[in-house]
């Protein structure tokens, strides 16, 4: 944006919306563009989005969709969840509802409370986050979890994966993993506290534990030893490196595991 308020990219689309065209400055000629429909999308301002000018949105018509209501998001994710729990024992399948429930809380509440500024314009959040959480709770069997306190850990993994990995602060990191052991807490998820899964262990699920077993015999399953991940992915860092003209540095290995 400029000092008076105008935004070179946007004044440029509204040439081409007025004039169907630009003037080439080196050649001093007009080009006319044909054949070409704009198509765009924007949401409101703030959090790094500034304003789009009332110059340009004229040339469009606007079509305001509104988010979907929390009973809705609530129907189609329990259809989804509770059709996939159906297989397994009937204490994991009564838990569906319950995480459904806590997973819509969480997404409100990280949505409405993390919310992006200049520095952090990445917080953004929509329900394709909350639809890659259940893709991760839906890649389990029954085997691989057989209870409750399970699938509560199931469920801290995925949502840190795809909520809490993007926040770039141990305090904002801090503040959603205590979200997650009182909503936890709050729908009977589980009764751990927030030492016994944040301190006291690494909730880890991955489906990577098994060198050499093929993709389509791969089990997503939770892995409780520590050491042996951080060894596991060392040596599949030092592969990458070795195939690589380019090697990947992550810096400490134990950092990026956490």
């Amino acid at each position: 944006r400029e000092k008076y308020g105008a935004q070179p990219p946007i004044e440029l689309l509204r040439q081409f919306q007025d004039f169907k065209g630009f003037y080439d400055r080196k050649k001093l000629f007009w080009k006319d563009v044909d054949d070409t429909l704009l198509v765009a999308a924007c949401a409101p301002p703030g959090g790094g989005r500034q304003e789009v000018s009332s110059r340009f949105l004229r040339h469009f018509t606007l079509l305001a969709i509104p988010p979907p209501s929390d009973a809705a998001i609530k129907t189609i994710l329990s259809s989804i969840f509770s059709g996939f729990l159906a297989s397994f024992t009937s204490e994991l399948s009564s838990m569906a509802g319950p995480i459904v429930n806590a997973s819509v809380a969480a997404y409100n509440r990280i949505s409405e409370e993390l919310l992006p500024t200049p520095a952090k314009s990445h917080y953004t959040f929509n329900l394709r986050d909350l639809s890659k959480q259940f893709q991760g709770m839906l890649m389990v069997t029954p085997s691989t979890c057989p209870d409750k306190d399970a699938l509560a850990r199931l469920w801290i993994h995925e949502a840190c994966r795809v909520f809490a990995d993007r926040l770039v602060s141990n305090e904002d990191r801090e503040c959603f993993q205590k979200m997650l052991i009182e909503l936890s807490t709050k729908h009977s998820l589980s009764t751990m506290g927030y030492a016994d899964a944040f301190e006291q262990r690494n909730i880890a699920w991955g489906d990577f534990m098994r060198p050499g077993v093929e993709r389509s015999e791969r089990q997503y399953e939770e892995i409780s030893d520590s050491a042996k991940l951080l060894k596991l992915l060392e040596d599949y860092l030092h592969e990458y490196n070795m195939s690589h003209t380019t090697p990947m540095n992550l810096g400490e290995p134990d950092s990026a595991v956490d």
